[in-house]
């Protein structure tokens, strides 16, 4: 895959954090529960929908931002930062802890869902 004019790799590189913070925030949409029910997809009132703004037909989709500090490792003693986004996932994605800072989640076993929060 191409990101940006260079093949994407999970390679460490070098950069410096002014760098870093020009990298972008990734976005993913995840699918309301029910969209039936709850906010409407009013993403003013109740901010992290995408809202008929972003998504007219899913509304109440939550969307997860997740800025390069997060997704970006950094290493100390090689001054150099990992990506850790993979899209090698056979079955899907994972969404791991590096998604989940600056976030309340619940998980809801009994309903099975996945609940979240900015924090």
């Amino acid at each position: 895959r191409v990101t940006g004019g260079r093949t994407y790799s999970n390679s460490p590189v070098k950069m410096d954090e002014k760098d870093l913070l020009l990298l972008p925030t990734v976005l993913i949409q995840m699918a309301a529960y029910d969209d039936a029910a709850g906010a409407r997809g009013d993403s003013e009132k109740f901010p992290g929908l995408a809202g008929p703004e972003v998504d007219p037909s899913s509304p109440n989709d939550v969307l997860l931002a997740i800025p390069a500090t997060h997704y970006m490792e950094f290493s100390p003693s090689k001054g150099t930062y990992t990506p850790r986004i993979y899209f090698t996932e056979s079955a899907g994605g994972v969404i791991g802890a590096n998604a989940m800072q600056g976030h309340n989640v619940l998980f809801d076993w009994e309903n099975q869902r996945v609940g979240f929060a900015e924090s």
